[in-house]
Protein backbone atom coordinates (compact mmCIF):
# COMPACT_ATOMS: atom_id res chain seq x y z
CA UNK A 1 0.00 0.00 0.00
CA UNK A 2 1.22 3.81 -0.69
CA UNK A 3 2.27 5.42 2.30
CA UNK A 4 0.87 9.45 1.73
CA UNK A 5 2.71 11.88 3.69
CA UNK A 6 1.55 14.65 5.66
CA UNK A 7 3.17 17.18 2.80
CA UNK A 8 1.07 15.37 0.30
CA UNK A 9 -1.91 16.24 2.11
CA UNK A 10 -1.23 19.53 2.77
CA UNK A 11 -0.62 19.94 -0.92
CA UNK A 12 -3.94 18.58 -2.27
CA UNK A 13 -5.61 20.65 0.25
CA UNK A 14 -4.26 23.48 -1.13
CA UNK A 15 -4.73 22.83 -4.59
CA UNK A 16 -8.09 21.95 -3.97
CA UNK A 17 -8.70 25.58 -1.82
CA UNK A 18 -7.11 27.08 -4.97
CA UNK A 19 -9.27 25.12 -7.86
CA UNK A 20 -12.56 26.49 -5.74
CA UNK A 21 -11.08 30.26 -5.80
CA UNK A 22 -9.74 30.23 -8.94
CA UNK A 23 -13.66 29.18 -10.27
CA UNK A 24 -15.08 32.34 -8.32
CA UNK A 25 -17.36 30.39 -5.71
CA UNK A 26 -17.76 27.87 -3.53
CA UNK A 27 -19.91 25.05 -4.63
CA UNK A 28 -20.20 21.32 -4.12
CA UNK A 29 -19.69 20.92 -7.59
CA UNK A 30 -16.69 22.78 -7.58
CA UNK A 31 -15.36 21.01 -4.30
CA UNK A 32 -15.76 17.40 -6.21
CA UNK A 33 -14.33 19.07 -9.10
CA UNK A 34 -11.39 20.02 -7.86
CA UNK A 35 -10.98 16.67 -5.16
CA UNK A 36 -11.14 14.58 -9.00
CA UNK A 37 -8.80 16.49 -10.41
CA UNK A 38 -5.99 16.54 -7.50
CA UNK A 39 -6.97 12.95 -7.22
CA UNK A 40 -5.98 12.27 -10.91
CA UNK A 41 -2.85 14.39 -10.73
CA UNK A 42 -1.61 12.35 -7.59
CA UNK A 43 -1.88 9.13 -9.29
CA UNK A 44 -0.33 10.04 -12.78
CA UNK A 45 2.04 12.06 -11.55
CA UNK A 46 5.23 10.25 -9.87
CA UNK A 47 6.69 11.95 -7.16
CA UNK A 48 9.68 11.45 -4.65
CA UNK A 49 11.88 9.77 -6.97
CA UNK A 50 15.96 8.51 -6.02
CA UNK A 51 17.43 12.19 -5.53
CA UNK A 52 15.91 15.41 -3.60
CA UNK A 53 17.65 18.62 -3.57
CA UNK A 54 20.00 20.44 -1.62
CA UNK A 55 20.15 23.91 -1.71
CA UNK A 56 22.95 26.26 -1.14
CA UNK A 57 21.57 30.01 0.25
CA UNK A 58 24.63 31.71 -1.27
CA UNK A 59 24.24 30.10 -4.62
CA UNK A 60 20.77 30.80 -4.93
CA UNK A 61 21.37 34.33 -3.96
CA UNK A 62 23.96 35.14 -6.48
CA UNK A 63 21.91 32.70 -9.07
CA UNK A 64 19.10 35.26 -8.53
CA UNK A 65 21.32 38.77 -8.64
CA UNK A 66 22.77 37.58 -12.35
CA UNK A 67 19.37 36.60 -13.30
CA UNK A 68 17.42 39.74 -11.86
CA UNK A 69 20.55 41.64 -13.80
CA UNK A 70 19.16 40.16 -17.00
CA UNK A 71 15.90 40.99 -16.98
CA UNK A 72 17.01 44.70 -16.28
CA UNK A 73 19.38 44.70 -19.25
CA UNK A 74 16.95 42.76 -21.54
CA UNK A 75 14.45 44.60 -20.53
CA UNK A 76 15.79 48.02 -21.64
CA UNK A 77 17.34 46.21 -25.09
CA UNK A 78 13.29 45.03 -25.64
CA UNK A 79 12.27 48.23 -24.62
CA UNK A 80 14.95 49.65 -27.37
CA UNK A 81 13.59 47.55 -30.38
CA UNK A 82 10.16 48.53 -29.74
CA UNK A 83 11.09 51.48 -29.61
CA UNK A 84 13.56 52.09 -32.13
CA UNK A 85 12.96 48.84 -34.60
CA UNK A 86 15.89 48.25 -36.75
CA UNK A 87 16.14 44.93 -38.73
CA UNK A 88 18.97 44.09 -36.38
CA UNK A 89 17.36 44.83 -33.47
CA UNK A 90 14.07 42.80 -33.90
CA UNK A 91 15.41 39.62 -35.90
CA UNK A 92 14.76 36.40 -34.30
CA UNK A 93 16.59 33.60 -34.65
CA UNK A 94 17.80 29.96 -32.92
CA UNK A 95 20.96 29.52 -30.69
CA UNK A 96 21.94 25.83 -29.80
CA UNK A 97 23.99 25.93 -26.48
CA UNK A 98 25.69 23.05 -24.74
CA UNK A 99 26.21 22.52 -21.41
CA UNK A 100 28.81 19.71 -19.49
CA UNK A 101 28.22 18.47 -16.16
CA UNK A 102 24.60 19.13 -15.63
CA UNK A 103 21.80 18.04 -13.52
CA UNK A 104 18.25 17.85 -14.41
CA UNK A 105 17.93 20.63 -11.96
CA UNK A 106 20.47 23.18 -13.13
CA UNK A 107 19.32 22.64 -16.86
CA UNK A 108 15.97 23.42 -15.60
CA UNK A 109 16.85 26.26 -13.55
CA UNK A 110 18.80 27.44 -16.64
CA UNK A 111 16.41 27.38 -18.81
CA UNK A 112 13.43 28.56 -16.92
CA UNK A 113 16.22 31.84 -16.43
CA UNK A 114 16.38 31.92 -19.92
CA UNK A 115 12.62 31.81 -20.69
CA UNK A 116 11.94 34.65 -18.37
CA UNK A 117 13.79 37.08 -19.24
CA UNK A 118 12.65 39.20 -22.06
CA UNK A 119 13.93 38.76 -25.48
CA UNK A 120 14.69 35.13 -25.16
CA UNK A 121 12.42 31.57 -24.95
CA UNK A 122 13.48 27.95 -24.44
CA UNK A 123 12.23 26.29 -27.04
CA UNK A 124 13.75 23.04 -26.00
CA UNK A 125 15.85 21.41 -23.54
CA UNK A 126 17.44 18.15 -23.37
CA UNK A 127 19.96 16.41 -20.93
CA UNK A 128 21.81 13.12 -21.90
CA UNK A 129 22.64 10.24 -19.50
CA UNK A 130 26.24 12.00 -19.18
CA UNK A 131 25.19 15.32 -17.78
CA UNK A 132 24.88 16.70 -21.36
CA UNK A 133 22.64 19.35 -22.00
CA UNK A 134 21.48 20.85 -24.81
CA UNK A 135 19.38 23.74 -24.99
CA UNK A 136 17.50 25.54 -28.19
CA UNK A 137 17.03 29.24 -27.66
CA UNK A 138 14.61 31.74 -29.55
CA UNK A 139 16.74 35.24 -28.78
CA UNK A 140 15.09 38.49 -30.00
CA UNK A 141 17.90 40.83 -31.74
CA UNK A 142 20.86 40.01 -32.98
CA UNK A 143 23.59 37.89 -30.92
CA UNK A 144 26.52 36.38 -31.23
CA UNK A 145 26.64 32.54 -30.73
CA UNK A 146 29.65 32.17 -29.08
CA UNK A 147 28.80 35.33 -26.52
CA UNK A 148 25.46 33.75 -25.74
CA UNK A 149 27.58 30.20 -24.93
CA UNK A 150 29.43 31.72 -22.56
CA UNK A 151 27.36 33.57 -20.84
CA UNK A 152 24.78 30.31 -20.83
CA UNK A 153 27.53 28.52 -19.31
CA UNK A 154 28.32 31.51 -16.72
CA UNK A 155 24.72 31.20 -16.02
CA UNK A 156 25.33 27.28 -15.59
CA UNK A 157 27.65 27.48 -13.18
CA UNK A 158 25.56 29.48 -10.79
CA UNK A 159 23.05 26.95 -11.01
CA UNK A 160 25.11 23.87 -10.19
CA UNK A 161 26.33 26.17 -7.15
CA UNK A 162 22.89 26.95 -5.99
CA UNK A 163 20.92 23.06 -6.08
CA UNK A 164 22.61 19.91 -5.96
CA UNK A 165 21.27 16.23 -6.47
CA UNK A 166 21.51 14.39 -2.96
CA UNK A 167 20.61 10.47 -3.23
CA UNK A 168 17.92 9.29 -0.87
CA UNK A 169 19.04 7.43 1.71
CA UNK A 170 17.74 4.14 1.85
CA UNK A 171 18.22 2.10 4.81
CA UNK A 172 17.50 -1.48 5.09
CA UNK A 173 16.48 -3.24 8.55
CA UNK A 174 19.34 -3.45 10.67
CA UNK A 175 21.43 -1.31 8.49
CA UNK A 176 21.82 2.71 9.73
CA UNK A 177 24.18 5.06 7.92
CA UNK A 178 26.98 6.82 10.45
Amino acid sequence: MRRISSGRIVAAIAFVALWVLLQGEWSLANLLGAAIVVGGVALLVPTGGPVALHAHPLGIGRFLVVVAWSLVTSSVQVMIATFFPTPERTAGRFVEVTLHGASAASLTLVANAISVTPGTLTIEADLDDAGTATLVVHVFGTVERDRFQVDTEALHRLALGAVTAVAHATATSGEHGP
